[in-house]
């Protein structure tokens, strides 16, 4: 449920810059009543596109961000194609 609630935050900090409240509002009530959106709540993709919006384009230190975006990202979609190659190792199919 923790999970559930920090994934809808990310997305209202997201889009906050964008929407009116109200819209705002009914944006998270439609995703967190939508059962979808529960089986998808662990994933750090919503991580990964709150750091790509809001990382300064004009910073001397920029590769700092890149660094933390592709951290981000490697944990995003990688993670599950390393855990897959050890699941298989270890267990044979």
């Amino acid at each position: 449920m923790i999970f559930l609630l920090l994934a809808l935050l990310l997305i209202y900090l997201y889009w906050k810059p964008d929407l009116d409240f109200p819209y705002l509002c009914a944006l998270i009530a439609i995703l967190g009543c939508n059962p979808c959106f529960w089986s998808d709540k662990d994933n750090v993709l919503y991580v990964t596109a709150l750091l790509v919006r809001f990382a300064p384009r004009a910073y001397s230190r920029w590769w700092a961000w890149a660094i933390l975006v592709g951290c981000a990202s490697y944990f995003c979609l990688g993670r599950r194609a390393v855990g897959l190659t050890l699941v298989t190792r270890i267990t044979p199919l």
